[in-house]
């Protein structure tokens, strides 16, 4: 992945899948 970025928190937020967006997070 590029860059970190709101796109990418977009995406998470989207899924609605709280633990890939801690995975994200910790990525």
């Amino acid at each position: 992945m590029p860059t970190m970025g709101s796109s990418s928190e977009r995406v998470f937020k989207l899924r609605g899948t709280p633990e890939q967006i801690v995975i994200a997070q910790q990525l």
